[in-house]
């Protein structure tokens, strides 16, 4: 009996109404338009990145969608000289239902917009403040792992936001020395968009950069 009624009460339990749920829902003809700026030391160069990157959903999949990532107005500078690389790219790629684009090819300028795009990764889970996860993500071209948490709510411009921490090694698969990465990422429950991201990617050898993400508004 007494089994029984456990059960029961298991049964009716309602659902944890205080999760927050982060994960994607894509939408056809959806779009997410970001500001990003990368700067740092490189081999003893200061160097500067800055432009915009939009994500352009064409089609909705099962498990993810198909999307349009382009890059405008990218700007490259070494030691404050403007660099021939630039300018604007575009590719379309399968996203996965983390929102990572498959079969990147990371090399040169591009590889920053490709990073820019993987640091707004989401769980695709229903979390608690304080729960943990597990970061796996094999890409093609760019490998990420790592651990994250849900690590609670933090103002922004005198908004609020859920907060999500992540620590992990992330680059191309040959790579034997793969970058070490954190991403603070600031989520926006009301919308489900990764609101801004944070991140240090420090490359062995070569040296230390911070990027930053942020959605843009509406045109």
């Amino acid at each position: 009996m007494i089994g029984y009624l456990a059960l029961t009460a298991a049964v009716a339990a309602p659902a944890n109404l205080d999760a927050t749920k982060f994960a994607y829902e894509f939408k056809k003809d959806d779009k997410r338009v970001y500001a990003i700026e990368l700067t740092g030391d490189m081999e003893g160069q200061e160097v500067l990145m800055k432009g915009n990157v939009t994500v352009n959903i064409l089609d909705v999949k099962k498990d993810g969608a198909k999307a349009e990532i382009v890059g405008t107005d990218l700007v490259f500078e070494v030691d404050g000289q403007e660099m021939p690389a630039g300018g604007n790219f575009e590719s379309v790629h399968n996203l996965n239902k983390y929102g990572m684009p498959e079969d990147v090819l990371f090399e040169g300028f591009e590889a920053v917009v490709y990073v820019a795009v993987i640091t707004t990764y989401l769980p695709n889970a229903d979390l608690d403040e304080g729960d943990k996860f597990k970061i796996k993500q094999e890409l093609g071209g760019f490998d990420l792992f790592g651990d994250g948490k849900y690590t609670g709510h933090e103002k922004f411009k005198d908004k609020d936001y859920s907060v999500l921490e992540m620590k992990g090694e992330g680059g191309p698969p040959e790579d034997e020395e793969p970058a070490y990465i954190e991403i603070k990422s600031f989520f926006d429950k009301a919308t489900g968009q990764v609101f801004r991201t944070e991140s240090i990617v420090e490359i062995a050898g070569q040296g230390e950069l911070d990027l930053t993400v942020t959605l843009k508004a509406d045109d």
